[in-house]
């Protein structure tokens, strides 16, 4: 079909959590990439891919709506940041990030949600910091999904 004004083409991504995301930061007060293994469901997969590092990869440029919604655990009463970063090779744009604080270890549900222009064969990736000190903290579920909007 030959594209026009009228048409647009169809992209979207899901992937649940597979397995535990366990997150010791090496660093306080520093972003470090989240390596997730998300479950690979290429029937939830069309003009996007997973990435062999837990990354989403865009094969059409255009408007995306991108949601990651996680259980998070541990870091007791750490100030946690969450970002993600969008690009390929050197050239990344990183958006704003979700703060939340883990006070007392309990389970807390963290949305993150942003609309992305994609300029081609990008890459999605999650980044996480905490603000206070290494304690590890966990993304006990999980799921993202990306969908082209124009």
């Amino acid at each position: 079909m030959t594209l026009n004004q009228f048409t647009n083409q169809l992209g979207y991504f899901q992937a649940n959590l597979e397995t535990q995301l366990d997150v010791t930061p090496t660093v306080q007060n520093v972003f470090e990439d989240l390596r997730i293994t998300w479950t690979d469901q290429p029937e939830y997969q069309y003009n996007t891919r997973l990435g062999s590092r837990g990354e989403v990869l865009f094969d059409l440029k255009g408007v995306w709506k991108i949601d990651l919604v996680g259980t998070w655990q541990g870091a007791t009463n750490d100030n946690l940041v969450l970002r993600a970063r969008i690009g390929q090779g050197a050239s990344y744009n990183e958006y704003p990030p979700v703060k939340w604080n883990g006070r007392g270890g309990n389970n807390w549900a963290i949305s993150y949600s942003l609309i992305a222009n994609i300029s081609g064969e990008d890459n999605l990736l999650f980044q996480l910091k905490n603000e206070d000190d290494t304690a590890q903290s966990s993304m006990m579920l999980g799921i993202v999904t990306a969908v082209k909007i124009y």
